[in-house]
């Protein structure tokens, strides 16, 4: 197996955290900006309501254009980091379905900065302990394959 990832989204995990990261921001965003009239109402007294919402938008423009910024890219960073335990995952539960089918399965390997690497060596064992048994037929051609460069 390659250690270079092809794919980052790999799961519908990831679209549930991106969707889960907006609301957080979005609901973070109205809150600042809700806190920042209030101050705004509260240091100035109520006036002219118009006014003073439109002077609290226009003063904090380089806070919420940051937000649109910044808050994507960390959007992007969240699925990469998740994508070290979902790819995992993803090629455990492929495994699995294989053993179910009665197909012959590769033993797992998970790249050197991937999450559940400990998962990994156990996993393995189970699946040599059931070809011991005859319950499952291990296919070893990509093992061969890298011991011999």
């Amino acid at each position: 197996m390659k250690d270079a990832r092809q794919k980052i989204w790999t799961d519908r995990f990831q679209t549930k955290l991106v969707y889960r990261f907006v609301l957080y921001w979005v609901i973070f965003t109205i809150t600042v900006f809700n806190l920042l009239f209030a101050w705004r109402l509260i240091k100035e007294g109520r006036t002219d309501l118009w006014q003073q919402f439109t002077a609290t938008v226009y003063d904090n423009v380089p806070l919420f254009l940051t937000f649109f910024v910044v808050v994507p890219w960390m959007a992007w960073d969240a699925v990469r980091f998740a994508n070290r335990v979902v790819g995992p995952l993803v090629r455990f539960r492929r495994t699995m379905q294989g053993v179910i089918a009665n197909e012959p399965v590769q033993p797992i390997r998970l790249r050197k900065d991937d999450f559940l690497l400990e998962v990994q060596d156990d996993f393995n064992t189970m699946l040599t302990t059931l070809e011991q048994r005859n319950a499952v037929q291990l296919d070893r051609t990509e093992e061969t394959a890298t011991a011999g460069r």
